[in-house]
C-alpha cells in the first residue's frame, strides 16, 4: 500500500471533516441569527401594535373632547339664542308700552292745544302760563329721553362693533 496514498486519503478525510465541521458551525450562526431576527421582529410587531393602539386610544380620546366642546359650544349657542328671543320679546313689550303711552300724550297735548273740556277760567294768563310751563317740562324730558336713547344707541352701536371685530370669520 502506499503510505502517501493513505496519508493523502486521511488529509481529505480531515479536511472534509473541518469543511462539514466549518459548514454546519455556519448553519448554526446563520440559524441563530434568524432567531435571532425573527425575534427582533416579533418584538417590533409587538411594538408597534401598542403604538397603533396608543394612537387608536389617543384619537378616541380627542374625538370625545371635540364632541364634547362641540357639545357645549352648541348649548351656549342655543342658550344665548333664548335669551336674545327673551330679550326681544321684552324689548317689544317695552316698545308697545311706550308706544300706547306715548300716544296718549299726543291725545292729551292735541286736546289740550285745542282747548276740549277747558273752562273759561283755563284760558285765564296764569293758567296759560301755568300750561306753557306743563308743556315745556314734557318737552324736556322728551328731550332728555332723547338725548339718553341716543347715547345708549351708540353705546349699543360701538359693542356691535366690536362683537363683529371679533368674531370668526370662517
Amino acid at each position: 500500500m502506499n503510505p502517501l496514498g493513505l496519508v493523502a486519503g486521511k488529509l481529505w478525510l480531515y479536511a472534509g471533516g473541518a469543511v462539514i465541521v466549518l459548514l454546519g458551525s455556519g448553519l448554526v450562526t446563520q440559524t441563530l441569527r434568524l432567531a435571532a431576527s425573527q425575534t427582533e421582529v416579533a418584538r417590533l410587531d409587538k411594538k408597534a401594535a401598542d403604538v397603533r393602539a396608543a394612537s387608536q386610544e389617543i384619537a378616541r380620546v380627542a374625538s370625545e373632547k371635540y364632541r364634547a366642546l362641540e357639545q357645549r359650544r352648541t348649548e351656549e349657542k342655543e342658550q344665548a339664542e333664548r335669551e336674545l328671543i327673551a330679550s326681544e320679546r321684552r324689548g317689544a313689550q317695552s316698545l308697545a308700552a311706550e308706544r300706547a303711552r306715548s300716544q296718549r300724550l299726543s291725545r292729551d297735548i292735541a286736546a289740550f292745544a285745542a282747548g276740549a273740556s277747558r273752562p273759561a277760567a283755563a284760558d285765564s294768563v296764569p293758567a296759560c302760563r301755568a300750561d306753557a310751563a306743563t308743556l315745556g317740562n314734557l318737552l324736556e324730558g322728551a328731550l332728555r329721553a332723547e338725548e339718553d336713547l341716543a347715547a345708549a344707541a351708540e353705546g349699543h352701536a360701538d359693542s356691535v362693533r366690536a362683537l363683529l371685530a371679533a368674531w370668526p370669520r370662517n
